[in-house]
């Protein structure tokens, strides 16, 4: 009798077997729900990293565009720069879609700035004074990453957005007193997708 109670007690392999298959089950819908969470946080970890990005680059755009002298500049061709150019064709090889005068802040001299994308890589410039000298090179500091396009518009004192400054024919608009527009539009198409729209009011 006590044998007979004693293999009543224990689990046929048949029971073991199903156990184990229930088992297997669970664990791996708790496996894939774990590379779900992963995955989820990976995502979520890489977008919060580019949209930090993102407003570190404007914040700097902003910051430098707010700082934006009434100073020609001399490019390393010799050539007289407006205080402010954009999109603009004259400037040989100091040409960048965005590039003006910036005052001095702290520590740091007033120079030339600008802006422009290489490759997928949206880059600020910066030189080493307003006046450039011949063997005067840029300093390349790479802002974000993943750009598509990027492109700028500018509001003149009429109120009209152009899509050059100085504006295409008006080369006297610095005698006129317009040496910087009123406002600047910058616009960041993402390769991921969507668009970043700022304009930012100028001194």
């Amino acid at each position: 009798m006590p044998h007979a109670s004693l293999r009543r007690a224990g689990f046929t392999l048949i029971e073991v077997l199903v156990a184990l298959a229930i088992f297997a089950i669970m664990a791996g819908v708790a496996f894939r729900g774990l590379g779900a969470v992963i995955d989820a946080k990976e995502r979520i970890t890489g977008e919060n990293r580019q949209w930090r990005d993102i407003a570190m680059a404007l914040s700097m755009i902003e910051r430098d565009l707010a700082a934006a002298a009434n100073r020609p500049g001399r490019s390393r061709e010799d050539l007289v720069l407006p205080p402010f150019a954009g999109n603009a064709l004259e400037l040989g090889r100091d040409m960048s879609p965005l590039q003006f005068s910036r005052m001095g802040e702290g520590l740091a001299p007033a120079r030339r700035v600008g802006y422009r994308l290489q490759g997928n890589t949206l880059e600020l410039l910066a030189y080493p004074a307003i006046d450039a000298a011949p063997g005067d090179e840029p300093a390349a500091y790479p802002l974000l990453d993943g750009v598509q396009r990027f492109s700028t518009r500018f509001l003149d004192a009429a109120g009209n957005w152009v899509a050059r400054w100085p504006a295409a024919g008006d080369a006297q608009a610095t005698k006129r007193g317009e040496p910087l527009p009123r406002a600047v539009e910058v616009r960041i198409a993402l390769a991921a997708g969507g668009e970043i729209t700022r304009i930012v009011a100028l001194p």
